[in-house]
């Protein structure tokens, strides 16, 4: 935007000759133009936002995060415009329109915060859960199927956790990925009279396990009456021996 503002000319500051008449002798002042720098990218960004707004409406699927990736650009178009207006109008006065600069800058904040937002969403939001709810419940029916003609089972219980990038993408128990887990949890019915009688039930029971997929990361076992638990926390230990097994289990007095 352009202004005129007066400014005292160089030959205004120079003595005037006295006229013969003993009158005042009025020189003339020259307008400076005075640029406002901001409004013009102000503008864009507004148009920009506008248009943008628009095609959402008529069409919804549009990828939002995609264009809010680009900006910065304002930022860009905000830097040029500073620097035509120190270099090609040198003779005018800037003038630094800070409530253009201040919209520009809070639309490239929000614009910044909402591209950032949908992918922690997609991290750490309702998806990965419900993929993990439905991992757990697979993996859960194939430990179930591996027990299926045990009569001292209980329960089995299974738990999948993914990391956030995992849940990105298509999934599935055979896809699993290192970092990713699986917990398996085994209640049993009987009330074992000695560890050494617990441990070989146990061990039967992680022999089961071997052909079941996705191996489990983490298995425990409990006694009937809570008396005995066995937390096996690696895939070596889940070839132990019913005599290795004695070393690891928990006993409650």
């Amino acid at each position: 935007m352009t202004e005129y503002k007066e400014t005292p000319s160089a030959a205004a500051e120079l003595p005037a000759d006295p006229p013969m008449d003993g009158r005042k002798v009025l020189r003339p002042r020259q307008c400076a133009k005075v640029r406002r720098v901001g409004m013009f990218t102000m503008g864009i960004a507004l148009i920009l936002s506008g248009i943008v707004a628009l095609i959402y409406l008529f069409y919804p699927s549009l990828d939002l995060v995609s264009l809010l990736k680009y900006a910065p650009a304002l930022l860009v178009l905000l830097g040029v415009e500073i620097l035509v207006c120190g270099f090609v109008f040198r003779g005018d006065v800037i003038k630094y329109d800070f409530l253009s600069m201040f919209v520009c800058f809070a639309l490239i904040c929000a614009c910044v915060a909402a591209a950032a937002v949908y992918p922690l969403l997609s991290y750490y939001g309702p998806q990965l859960q419900i993929t993990e709810e439905t991992l757990s419940s697979e993996a859960c029916s194939v430990y179930q199927q591996a027990l299926l003609n045990e009569d001292d089972v209980r329960s089995v219980w299974a738990d999948v956790s993914l990391l956030p990038t995992t849940a990105q993408e298509d999934v599935s128990l055979s896809s699993l990925r290192p970092g990713d887990t699986v917990r398996i949890s085994v209640e049993l019915l009987s009330e074992y009279p000695s560890k050494e009688a617990f441990c070989e039930k146990a061990e039967e029971i992680l022999r089961r396990f071997d052909s079941a997929q996705p191996q489990a990361d983490q298995v425990r076992i409990v006694s009937g009456d809570s008396r005995y638990r066995l937390d096996v926390s690696s895939p070596f230990e889940t070839n132990f021996t019913s005599v290795q097994l004695e070393k690891i289990v928990s006993e409650e007095e």
